[in-house]
């Protein structure tokens, strides 16, 4: 599968989980940027979805893969993974939504090694506005998945 083409204007990428990282980005002359990005709870945040995520004219999710030899637990763990991600997608209501798996964005590499390098992708605005986010880590996988998906990798 390849990745998908964003047509829009504006663009939500999420990492979906119990802890869903989110990022809303806008298209200008000049490219794709990062307007905003935080961490919604699924689990514990009050607000629905759509009152705590800016939404785009596009949400591109990442959800996760089933591998050979998973266990019972893990399988479950990504029918509720790829079920939090959908539903976070349906409430924000975009004109389309796509899908898209780890190893299609980052392929196989690590988050320990993959993290800095999406980092080092970023302009110093876009690093200011996450540095006001407290975990980074599903936020810096949303904004990768962002980087990939909108060109800038």
């Amino acid at each position: 599968m390849t990745l998908p083409r964003i047509t829009q204007h504006t663009c939500t990428t999420l990492d979906s989980g119990a802890n869903t990282g989110w990022a809303y980005w806008a298209k200008y002359p000049e490219g794709w940027f990062l307007q905003a990005c935080g961490l919604y709870l699924c689990t514990k945040d009050k607000r629905p979805p759509h009152q705590a995520i800016l939404c785009g004219d596009a949400v591109v999710v990442e959800v996760p893969q089933w591998q050979k030899g998973d266990t019972p637990a893990k399988t479950n763990s990504l029918f509720k993974t790829t079920q939090r991600g959908a539903l976070v997608a349906g409430y924000l209501r975009p004109e389309v939504v796509h899908f898209v798996t780890p190893h299609e964005w980052k392929g196989g590499v690590p988050k320990e090694q993959h993290q800095p390098r999406i980092w080092g992708r970023l302009t110093d605005e876009e690093k200011a506005l996450i540095s006001r986010v407290g975990k980074l880590d599903d936020v810096l996988d949303a904004i990768g998945l962002g980087l990939v998906v909108l060109g800038r990798w």
